[in-house]
């Protein structure tokens, strides 16, 4: 609608529409006023103050349309500036929050609003169009990141690592694991232990 606006108002007030117009207007005015005594510099006048007059309303007219427009730009482009400033701030609460707490097996979406302060649709909705998951699974698959990270870095044993991740139970963590990375976590380790190895001898 407001694109309509902007180009009628853009076509109705260009210079030559406007000094069309106001000779329409003045040879209407005065063949209906029949002003045949007024002398041509009197005509003349009249003519140019009813220009003047028109002009305005043009000048008046595409400043009711254009400057709003301009205005609800900035508005607009204020707000979302303001609306992903927000969400960064509690995207980078919320990781902080899921890596401090990945041992505590009873970490839940309801004990990250309660410390972070924002309601359950707000926080799936900023995971949702940031991370492209859930806030579950995004927790599941740090626990995982930090499970394989402990295997090549460590030598705790698979249960002690799964209980520094959250888990409850070994082989519930067993199972998770082999369902992200094909393989079980001693297989894991294994294989980067063998890789580590191979890489040794071909630096050596």
């Amino acid at each position: 609608m407001k694109r309509n606006l902007l180009a009628i108002s853009n076509l109705l007030f260009r210079p030559t529409t406007l000094f069309l117009f106001s000779i329409l207007v003045l040879s209407v005015l005065f063949g209906m006023m029949e002003l045949k005594v007024i002398e041509t510099s009197e005509i003349n006048i009249y003519q140019l103050i009813i220009l003047l007059l028109i002009l305005c309303l043009g000048v008046a007219s595409r400043y009711k349309f254009e400057i709003p427009d301009r205005h609800n730009e900035n508005v607009t482009a204020f707000v979302k500036k303001e609306k992903v400033e927000k969400e960064v701030i509690i995207l980078k609460k919320v990781e902080e929050l899921i890596q401090g707490r990945l041992f505590d097996a009873h970490l839940s979406v309801s004990d990250i609003e309660k410390e972070i302060g924002v309601s359950r649709p707000v926080l799936l909705n900023i995971f949702k169009n940031t991370k492209g998951t859930t806030v579950v699974d995004y927790i599941k698959k740090e626990r995982i990141r930090k499970a394989k990270e402990l295997l090549e870095t460590t030598t705790l044993n698979i249960s002690e690592i799964a209980y520094k991740i959250g888990y409850s139970d070994p082989k519930y963590f067993s199972k998770s694991f082999r369902k992200s990375n094909k393989m079980t976590p001693t297989q894991y380790r294994k294989f980067h232990n063998k890789l580590n190895t191979i890489g040794q001898v071909l630096n050596s």
